[in-house]
């Protein structure tokens, strides 16, 4: 870390040393100095992460007026990281949060906040398939709040200093404040990976942007089984597994099926027609921006490969003679 405040790191370390001297034995030896040079780095701190969290921004009646401001201050200080807390509970047909939210956050003991604080990390599985997501299993009203007064305006004030908010989406379950003595659903790795998948996909739709990382689990040894080492390393993987492109392309064949697009065609023909290319495909024919500009976004090394990207039907459309004024 590069410091330019070697004087002041010397006099803390100075004082440090005085204070050991006053409370170790006499046997014990101490350096007399240590120098600091700041032209030294010996490592680079790229990111400062802060955290965003709805229950303490409702506590507070006046956020709202000094919101801007706020953000303003944390981006100015260097903050360019922020870690997005999903609670265990996001999986639970009651939106708990939701009725603490439309009557107004009361405190304790109001039942509303009783009823929230008691739900927030309780568990309910949206069906018994951990492959198909039932999305009235599935509230995000808290997670949206967060991004809303939060994450998006932070979003906006870091990209206009040329850089990108990373946002580390950290998954909390505290199972000691559940009372009701219902299953743990995210003790099965593939249960996870689907809530996992379930807030990507919901954060995709509703703002066009998904998390950078996963914190797989905030405080492990202060959550009760089955979160060990071994079940962190099968989450991992899970979810890993869930998010990868593969399944990317597994989604949109089942949107394909779904949808019931290209009837005339077979299951195995329509299936064999759309995969995860049909995204960039689509991207590359319906941006009405000049080529050069897809073809970086897309990185393609060729503005070749990107024309073999865009299907476009209306490729004559613009008549270039009549538009040459001929």
């Amino acid at each position: 870390m590069r410091s330019n405040e070697g004087p002041f790191v010397k006099q803390y370390l100075r004082l440090l040393a005085t204070l050991a001297a006053v409370i170790l034995p006499n046997s014990v030896t101490l350096a007399a100095d240590i120098t600091v040079d700041p032209s030294v780095t010996h490592q680079t701190m790229r990111g400062w992460e802060v955290l965003g969290e709805a229950s303490v921004i409702v506590s507070w009646p006046r956020f709202l007026t000094y919101q801007q401001a706020a953000i303003d201050k944390v981006v100015e200080a260097g903050q360019n990281r922020i870690r997005l807390e999903d609670r265990a509970g996001i999986e639970n047909p009651v939106d708990a949060f939701g009725v603490w939210q439309a009557a107004g956050y009361p405190p304790s003991p109001a039942t509303q906040y009783q009823t929230w604080r008691a739900k927030r990390y309780e568990t309910i599985n949206d069906n018994n398939d951990p492959n198909v997501i039932n999305p009235a299993g599935f509230h995000f009203t808290e997670l949206d709040q967060i991004i809303d007064l939060i994450v998006n305006p932070m979003r906006t004030k870091v990209a206009a200093k040329g850089e990108s908010l990373y946002v580390n989406l950290n998954y909390v379950a505290f199972l000691g404040q559940v009372t009701s003595g219902v299953p743990y659903v995210h003790g099965n790795a593939a249960e996870y990976a689907e809530a996992m998948l379930a807030i990507f996909q919901h954060m995709q739709s509703k703002y066009g942007w998904t998390p950078n990382a996963i914190e797989v689990i905030l405080e492990p040894d202060n959550t009760n089984p089955p979160w060990t080492g071994t079940y962190i390393g099968q989450v991992i993987a899970a979810t890993g597994a869930r998010l990868s492109d593969k399944h990317v392309a597994r989604l949109i064949k089942q949107t394909v099926e779904d949808a019931g697009l290209r009837p005339e065609l077979s299951k195995a023909e329509r299936l064999a027609l759309f995969s995860g290319h049909s995204l960039r495909a689509g991207l590359a024919s319906s941006a009405e921006v000049d080529e050069r500009y897809v073809q970086k976004q897309l990185g393609h090394a060729s503005a070749e490969m990107t024309r073999r990207y865009q299907r476009r039907r209306d490729r004559f459309r613009v008549n270039l003679t009549k538009a040459a004024g001929l």
